[in-house]
């Protein structure tokens, strides 16, 4: 029997505390890492691909990257949550999804003991910023054991291509525009060749891959800068205001300024 496959974490992020608004707002979320979502009071909602989700006290909602969800809070009632953001790829290079699915909501065990130490470690990384380089003590752990025990393997993974490993990492680091021709060259391929594999190995073509980031890029400027949508889109390789609006909405289905009125309401 082959040895299991070694799990690496490229990226923790902090974890946040959002407490729910009393307002009926909802905030469409498109993500390149996965979101672990801890209902810790009250109640809120997940629409994703169609279905909709019930976060209640004890349930973890899983977000996995490269989707679109929205989160609901519903007026009237409060929505305590606490999320992890995190990025976990095995030793061959791929995403931890290319071969694992978690569900989209599940119970873990001994959640109120879960959510005590999160909200410690998250108390304690306010009191003392030294405190977050312990972060992995507590998180690396937990989304560990939610990979062994709720995970199922997916019907058709991925065979090892460190190549479009590489070629992941070339597009994570691209700037403003996105040439094919010089990927494909880069990685001695042709275009219709470096597509085909890359989408075998990530489920999507380099080119979707790279608008993904850029739309995550586009929302995470929105929710955290006071930036104007001028200046988003001329960092997001824009050459008009106008164009980066529409293609905004296309995707996300509201404007961007819409789209910042409602996360400072709903800030997720």
């Amino acid at each position: 029997m082959p040895p299991p496959p070694i799990l690496r974490f490229d990226l923790i992020s902090l974890l946040s505390v959002r407490h729910g608004s009393e307002q009926r707002l909802s905030v469409p979320q498109y993500n390149c890492d996965h979101h672990l979502v801890h209902t810790l009071r009250g109640q809120g909602w997940l629409q994703l691909g169609g279905k909709m989700y019930e976060a209640t006290p004890g349930s973890v909602i899983a977000l996995p990257p490269f989707t679109l969800g929205t989160f609901t809070k519903i007026a009237g009632i409060p929505w305590e949550m606490l999320n992890i953001h995190y990025s976990l790829t095995l030793s061959s290079g791929h995403p931890i999804d290319a071969c694992y699915n978690l569900p989209v909501i599940f119970y873990p065990e001994e959640f109120r003991r879960i959510k005590a130490s999160l909200i410690n470690a998250f108390q304690l990384s306010q009191a003392d910023p030294a405190y977050t380089l312990r972060w992995g003590a507590v998180v690396l752990p937990l989304i560990a054991k939610y990979w062994m025990v709720f995970s199922k393997t997916v019907p058709h993974s991925p065979s090892e291509d460190h190549s479009m490993t590489v070629l992941a990492k070339r597009i994570e680091n691209l700037g403003k525009d996105f040439d094919a021709s010089a990927l494909a060259a880069a990685t001695h391929l042709s275009v219709s060749q470096m597509n085909r594999r890359f989408r075998k190995s990530r489920g999507l073509s380099p080119k979707a891959y790279w608008l993904g980031l850029r739309l995550a890029k586009a929302e995470e400027y929105l929710r955290g800068t006071n930036y104007k949508i001028s200046t988003i889109a001329d960092e997001l390789g824009f050459a008009d205001p106008y164009f980066f609006t529409k293609w905004f909405a296309r995707k996300i289905g509201m404007p961007p300024g819409e789209y910042r009125k409602r996360c400072k309401v709903n800030p997720f």
